[in-house]
Parts: structure tokens; C-alpha cells; sequence
């Protein structure tokens, strides 16, 4: 493909020679002006192909020449100097569904007499060498890496030398940088981390105006032969190699119904703690998501048949595979989601427990036989499995609330689809080696459990999906109130896990040994990133101060660290995006008249870490007090009387979880009764987070209205059908009719 005007600025390309046009398909070449020039310009037509692309830059400039492509925030500077500098560049956003829907803009300052020339990519299929001038020697000597083997450059304002550095080989290369007056601070920036064929990342390098780079020969020569995946992947560092034995590897298939597979959008796991890619995976593509639920129904004709008791049987053997792998399998939800060891741990313990449940469940389900008035007749309900139930399940709690889902899904006679969380893709591949290899040896068909690892595609097709039975969403509110009328459009069931914006009251006569670690649990916990956290703590005013106070020193007392260190209490947040949405939700509660007085700010640290935060001085019914912010800021609201502290309690759209801390048993049944908590989980002297199996877990209002794990949860996992049977000679009517 040729291109006869500026990708900037649109005008006419002036007759010079820049280079051969090249004319293979999915090759760009572009002709600039020749001239300094600045401008943006919409470049829909890279919408297709090549998802790589080579940039080679030729003239006889001798200042810097910048070329900045810019997409999701993301920004590639590439130094030029008067010397052909061959590179590949490609972006990454972190919405892969979303990949061509938004801008991809170019701007380009190119300086007098240098022409911009887009070559062809340089590809192969298992590994490319880029070589860069070094120099303005005759033999051109060159820096050589095996892309997309990882080089680091590390640049300060006082030093005038630093190096690249291979974190494969640990080898280096001398950088010089001139003019560095206007550098505003250290970089430590990804030079390349690229693999085939998807894009991935691109890289960000910013240098002072008027800046040249040249790469010195002294260090020129640096070679690389691992390949991409070797070089720049967590699961390849020896530390990491226990990842291994959850049957993961570097490129991994995120496409399960009885055997694996997967062939569209492949997708890399980033650990929140550092922002290193830990592996990829392969996501379904819209024909095998199809493939894998006429597989899942055909799988659901052999479960049915099975015995409830029986089924049992099978859900006690993945509970205790589950228990083998505890560790490792914590270890990974750690790894990938950022919560610390010990909760990735107890996530799983949960749905080991979840298992157990419903071993015993099986033996008991079942509905009542009922007295008839007509005489020789019987009246009872007879409870049956749905059929296919879809799951849906969100990064904060990527083993546990499947778990909840398909333990009892499984007892009742389903077979479930899962497409768990974009972002902890590999927790899902994990879990579903470990169920799929307990249905191989009982000799039962995959697709029983079956996964199909996706983006938004996938989960719409499966809430209009008339084939699935009952979905099972947990996510935002905003997602969960689409997802609910796409089902409700085809009178389908569903089962909402949503928002919560929790509360806990705490009155003049609490114990406060019980409220301050009570509130800290279940503020920072997974640093703020559960449903049940607490978001709104509302003191008395005669104990305001004191609580706050106290509070305070506790959340500066937190351990905060690496999420698999078992000392640590508090891990990152799960994605930037988190970070960018806690730095606007301080700031809008600043607006509104609230004061920080504790945390508020990003921590200078790698990975998405960010202080643990109290705001005091909102009115209960601010905006930002009422919005639910999935992060770690706790506001503390002051109240007067109990009428006034329930009416707060129960004022935002959330009814998920609640607690009062009180010594006063008429205020704790006033808190239960219909005046009380309108929440799904009503608690008293305890946090609103920490919910036990054995209890229906699930909220009102904005949060959906649905029930998993315990109780007679069961029940949405089943139709009912009330059966009279005649086994007299007589055909009495009912009513006397």
C-alpha cells in the first residue's frame, strides 16, 4: 500500500527520494515534506494492517527527529539522528475488544531536510533481529537483540551516560545524551517488549528539545538469541517456576469443552505488583464460543442422568484436588489479581468449602409433599437443573465466586460455561485444568465445566444466548444493568452480583477494640477492591474524633509490600486504571468540601500501589459519598441520633452489606426489623466484609437481587414444578367445582 500525502499534515508529497515505495500487502510507506513541520492527523487507514510496522527515517538532518505515536495514553518517541534508524514500533491497548475503535494519532516534528520514509516490517515467525547504528563509524557497528527480548534504559538529569541493559542476558550498551537542560526527571522506561504476531506494548522515551542520541561503539555489540516469550515473562524466572505446576506455560489456551483450544485474541496477564507480564493467553473466538456450547449441552444430557448423590461424589473430588493445589493456586490469584498470599489462599479455601457444602446439599434437595384437599390425590414440588448455566465472574474474586457458581451449579444437575475476568485470565485456565482433569478420570465428558476465556464479545453473546439457561454475572453496576436487559429481552434467568457501597455505624457505647480493626479489615482488605468493603463509616458524634484518630494510626501501621510476601496486610490495585480512578475520586472529594486526613496519594513504588485513604467533612449525601469507587478510600461521616444513622445507611443505590457496632439488643433488632438495614447481609459487631459460605451471599436495590453459595441459594440453580398426581378411580376438582 502507497500513500501519496503526509500522514500529518495531508499535503502533496514533494518529488525526493526517501526511499523504494513498497508495494507488498500490509506495507505502509509514507513520503514527508522535507521541511520542519507539526500537525495530528486521524489514521484510520492503520486500522487493518500491518499490526507491526518498520520506520525508517533518511536525510541529512542532524537534530532530533521525533515520531510520536500516540493510542490509550500510550506514547513511542524514536530518536533519529542523520543515520538510518530501522525500528519496530507497535501499540497496546489495554482494551483488546476496543483496539481500533478509538484515535491513533500521529504527530511528527521533523527537523529541515528530513524526509519520513514507513518501510516494511521486519517479521518471522519465531524471532527478528534489530540492529541500530551505533555511531558514525564506516562499519556501522550495531546493537543487536533478539526482539522482543526486554532492554531498559535508564536516564537522569545529572548524568550524561547511562546504558541500555538486556534483562536476558544482562548485558549492556552505552548511551549518550546531549543537551539535557530541559530533561525533567529520572525515566526508567520498557524499550521493547513485542511479540508475535499480536500487539502487545509500546514504549515510551522522552528526550530534551534540541537532544540527539547516539549509541556509543565502545559497547556495541549485543546479542540475545532467547526468544520473546524466554526473555520477558514471569512464569520463565526461576522464582516463578512453581507457576509450571498448575499446568501453565508461557502461551497458553484459553478455550476448554473437552479439549482445549483457542485461536482468537491473544492476551498477556500483567502482575499488578510490578507490571511485568506474567504469561498469555489465547482467548475463544466467537465460532468456538459457539462449538463450546453445543458441546456443553450435549455434556448436560449425560450430567442430568447422573444421581444427585453421585454428582456429589464428583464435587467432593474437586474440592480435594482444589486442596492440593491450595498453595500454588493461591499463590497465582496473588500473583495475578494483587491481593496479598494469604487472601489468594482463602479464596480458594472458599471454594474448597463451597465443595464440601455441596456434597451434603446433594442428599438434601428436593421440595416438600404437600397435603391436597382432593381425596386419592398428591400434591408436591419437584425441583429440576435448569440446564446450561453461564458464568460471568470479575478479577477481584477470580477462583471464589465461581467456586460459589459451580459447586452448586454442578450438585443441581447443571453444566456450566465460565468466561472469567480479561485481566486474570490465567486463574481461570488454572482452575479449569484442575476440574477438568477430575471429570477425565471419572470418565464424564470436559464440557461439563467448560471455559471460553474472552473480552465483552463473549459475554454479550452469552447473556442473548437463549441456550443459556441461567447467567451468573458479578461485575459493576453499570455492566450488570446492560447485562440484565440483554437476559430479561429473551426472558431469560439471571443471577446479579453486583456493587455495594457498605457501611457500618458506629454508636457512642461500641467497643472500640472491636470497631478500629473491624473498619481497618475491611477498608484496606484486598486494598479496596471488594464488594463487601467498607466505604462509608458513620461515628457517632460524641466518638468521632477519638475513632478517627485511632483509625488513622492503624492505616499507617499497615504492611505494605509485595502481595506474596506473607507480611504484608496491603498489595496494589489490580490495573492504572484503578490508580487514575483513586486519584479522581480524591479529587472530587476535595471539590465537595472533604479533607484528607490520612493517605491520599500514589505510592513512588513499582507497580499500582497507592496509600490507603481517609476523607473526613463530606456531607452523607455528597456525590462522591454516594458513587462507589472500587479503591481504598474510607469516608468518615458523622451522625446524631439511630433514625438518622439508618436513614444514611440505606440512602444509596447499593444494598449489599451493613453493620452497627452497639451493646443495645433493642437497637440491634431495630437494625435487623423493616426499618432497619434494607442490605442483603445485615451484620452487627463485626466488618461488612468476610461473609461465610454457609449464608446466602447477595444484595438489594443497584446490587441485583441475587443469591450464591449458601442457604437455599440452591434454588436459583433450578426450576420448579408443582406435580398433582391422581391415583384414585375419581376425578374430583379442586374448589369443589
Amino acid at each position: 500500500m502507497h500513500w501519496d500525502c503526509c500522514c500529518v499534515c495531508g499535503s502533496a508529497v514533494q518529488d525526493q527520494a526517501c526511499g523504494p515505495p513498497v508495494s507488498k500487502a500490509g506495507i505502509f510507506t509514507v513520503k514527508g515534506p522535507g521541511k520542519g513541520f507539526k500537525g495530528r492527523h486521524d489514521l484510520h487507514a492503520l486500522s487493518g494492517n500491518p499490526q507491526l510496522i518498520g520506520i525508517d527515517v533518511v536525510g541529512g538532518a542532524a537534530l532530533l527527529a521525533l515520531v510520536s505515536v500516540r493510542f490509550h495514553g500510550c506514547t513511542a518517541i524514536i530518536p533519529v539522528n542523520k543515520y538510518i534508524v530501522p525500528l519496530l514500533t507497535e501499540v497496546h491497548s489495554s482494551r483488546p475488544q476496543e483496539l481500533w475503535s478509538c484515535n491513533f494519532y500521529t504527530s511528527i516534528a521533523l527537523t529541515k531536510q528530513a524526509p519520513l520514509c514507513v518501510g516494511p516490517a521486519v517479521q518471522s515467525e519465531f524471532s527478528t533481529t534489530v540492529a541500530l547504528p551505533l555511531s558514525n563509524c564506516e562499519y556501522f557497528p550495531v546493537l543487536e537483540w533478539t526482539w522482543p527480548s526486554r532492554l531498559y534504559i535508564s536516564v537522569s538529569k545529572k548524568a550524561m551516560c547511562k546504558c541500555f541493559m538486556c534483562r536476558t542476558c544482562s548485558s549492556t550498551a552505552k548511551l549518550e545524551f546531549v543537551n539535557l537542560e530541559t530533561f525533567e526527571s529520572t525515566l526508567y522506561y520498557e524499550l521493547a517488549s513485542w511479540r508475535i504476531p499480536s500487539m502487545q506494548r509500546c514504549f515510551t522515551l522522552t528526550l530534551a528539545r534540541r537532544s540527539r542520541l547516539l549509541l556509543r561503539n565502545k559497547f556495541a555489540s549485543v546479542h540475545c538469541h532467547q526468544s520473546a516469550a524466554m526473555s520477558s515473562l514471569l512464569i520463565n524466572q526461576p522464582q516463578y517456576s512453581w507457576l509450571k505446576e498448575l499446568g501453565l506455560s508461557e502461551d497458553n489456551l484459553g478455550v476448554y469443552n473437552g479439549s482445549w483450544g483457542g485461536s482468537g485474541e491473544v492476551v498477556t496477564s500483567y502482575c499488578p505488583a510490578n507490571n511485568e507480564p506474567i504469561a498469555r493467553v489465547t482467548q475463544a473466538t466467537m465460532a468456538e464460543y459457539e462449538v463450546t456450547v453445543q458441546k456443553a449441552r450435549e455434556a448436560w444430557k449425560v450430567w442430568a442422568d447422573i444421581p444427585a448423590p453421585k454428582r456429589g461424589e464428583i464435587v467432593r473430588q474437586i474440592g480435594d484436588a482444589l486442596r492440593k493445589k491450595i498453595t500454588t493456586l493461591g499463590s497465582l490469584v496473588s500473583l495475578e489479581m494483587g491481593k496479598i498470599f494469604v487472601e489468594g489462599v482463602g479464596e480458594v479455601q472458599e471454594y474448597v468449602d463451597v465443595c464440601d457444602y455441596a456434597v451434603g446439599l446433594s442428599r438434601m434437595i428436593g421440595g416438600p409433599i404437600l397435603p391436597s384437599e382432593r381425596p386419592g390425590h398428591a400434591l408436591l414440588e419437584q425441583w429440576n437443573p435448569v440446564g446450561l448455566v453461564g458464568i460471568i465472574t470479575a478479577f477481584n474474586f477470580p477462583v471464589a465466586v465461581y467456586g460459589w457458581n459451580n459447586a452448586i451449579a454442578m450438585t443441581c444437575g447443571n453444566v456450566c460455561l465460565w468466561k472469567g475476568a480479561p485481566t486474570t485470565p490465567l486463574t481461570s485456565v488454572a482452575v479449569t485444568k484442575i476440574v477438568a482433569e477430575v471429570l477425565e478420570q471419572n470418565n464424564l465428558p470436559g464440557a461439563i465445566c467448560s471455559l471460553t476465556c474472552g473480552g465483552a464479545d463473549i459475554g454479550t453473546a452469552m447473556a442473548k444466548d437463549e441456550r443459556v439457561d441461567l447467567l451468573s454475572f458479578t461485575g459493576s453496576t453499570h455492566v450488570g444493568k446492560l447485562v440484565a436487559m440483554m437476559v430479561q429481552e429473551r426472558f431469560g434467568r439471571k443471577l446479579l452480583e453486583l456493587g455495594g457501597n457498605n457501611a457500618i455505624i458506629v454508636f457512642e457505647d461500641a467497643d472500640l477494640n472491636l470497631v478500629v480493626p473491624s473498619a481497618v479489615f475491611a477498608s484496606v482488605g484486598t486494598a479496596g477492591q471488594r464488594c463487601t468493603t467498607t466505604r462509608r463509616l458513620m461515628l457517632h458524634e460524641s466518638i468521632h474524633d477519638t475513632v478517627v484518630e485511632r483509625i488513622s494510626k492503624a492505616y499507617k501501621q499497615v504492611r505494605i509490600g509485595d502481595p506474596w510476601d506473607p507480611k504484608t496486610l496491603y498489595g496494589p490495585l489490580h490495573t492504572k486504571q484503578a490508580v487514575e480512578q483513586y486519584l479522581a475520586a480524591i479529587e472530587h472529594a476535595k471539590k465537595q468540601g472533604g479533607t484528607v486526613v490520612c493517605g491520599g496519594k500514589v505510592m513512588d513504588r513499582p507497580g499500582n500501589y497507592v496509600e490507603p485513604t481517609i476523607i473526613t467533612g463530606l456531607p452523607h449525601d455528597s456525590p462522591i459519598v454516594h458513587t462507589e469507587t472500587f479503591v481504598p478510600i474510607l469516608y468518615v461521616l458523622k451522625f446524631k441520633t439511630e433514625e438518622e444513622a439508618f436513614a444514611w445507611n440505606n440512602e444509596v443505590k447499593q444494598g449489599l452489606s451493613s453493620s452497627i457496632f452497639t451493646k443495645d439488643m433493642g437497637r440491634v433488632f431495630r437494625w435487623m426489623g423493616p426499618k432497619g438495614s434494607d442490605c442483603g447481609i445485615v451484620n452487627v459487631n463485626i466488618p461488612t466484609s468476610g461473609a461465610e459460605i454457609g449464608g446466602a451471599f447477595g444484595g438489594e436495590k443497584h446490587t441485583g437481587g441475587g443469591r450464591e453459595s449458601g442457604s437455599d441459594s440452591w434454588k436459583q440453580y433450578m426450576r420448579r414444578s408443582t406435580c398433582t398426581i391422581n391415583y384414585s378411580k375419581d376425578l374430583p376438582l379442586a374448589q369443589g367445582i
